[in-house]
């Protein structure tokens, strides 16, 4: 399979807490959704610079897989949400777009 790193802006939103104790200062495993889908991929949030918290936009890497419902629909400026499908705990906008080739 095919792996996507996407660089992206990420707010966590209140919700969160539930799930998380903040700080983060590792990585998170969450679903990946398009704002437009009812379908999710799993994906793997890395911090780039400091940690994650609540209501703070910050810059991070999303991994996620390569799937024939994301084709042509992830694009630069694209807006996402991350949890546990359909309830969120952040959303986001992809900055820049690598796609890896497969292992």
């Amino acid at each position: 399979m095919k792996e996507i790193i996407l660089i992206v802006e990420i707010i966590f939103l209140d919700f969160a807490r539930k799930s998380f104790k903040f700080p983060i200062s590792n990585n998170i495993r969450t679903s990946f959704w398009l704002l437009d889908s009812d379908i999710s991929t799993f994906s793997e949030l890395q911090l780039v610079d400091e940690e994650f918290d609540i209501w703070m936009k910050q810059l991070a890497s999303l991994r996620i897989v390569e799937r024939d419902f994301l084709k042509e629909k992830l694009n630069v400026g694209g807006e996402f949400k991350l949890g546990v499908f359909p309830k969120e705990i952040a959303f986001g906008r992809i900055i820049d777009i690598k796609f890896l080739p497969p292992v």
